[in-house]
């Protein structure tokens, strides 16, 4: 879903992106191709975020499948994180279902 939402931010973006702009799409594209596409039109704002970001610093030298395994690494992280965030949620609900947490 993110994907889809930053790639839709990009196409339907101003004539002059603000700065902000560009470093959000830098930092949450989640496709090589559209990677490789911003590090082409804004080369000096790449070249910060490449500092943070594995994935940029590979799309800026056009390397499509070290790109394509840093998204990868990327995605399993948030995928972890998000699994450790409703992990205890998840939990309780399920005590909640079998009455457990009842006065």
């Amino acid at each position: 879903m993110v994907r889809r939402l930053i790639e839709v931010d990009f196409h339907n973006q101003a004539r002059r992106p603000s700065s902000g702009q560009i470093r959000f799409w830098l930092r949450e594209a989640r496709t090589a191709a559209l990677l490789e596409e911003l590090c082409r039109r804004y080369p000096g704002m790449a070249r910060r975020i490449a500092g943070v970001r594995t994935a940029v610093r590979w799309a800026i030298k056009g390397k499509r499948q070290p790109v394509e395994a840093a998204l990868r690494v990327e995605e399993d992280a948030l995928r972890a994180d998000d699994r450790a965030y409703w992990q205890p949620l998840r939990a309780e609900l399920l005590r909640w279902r079998r009455g457990e947490n009842q006065p």
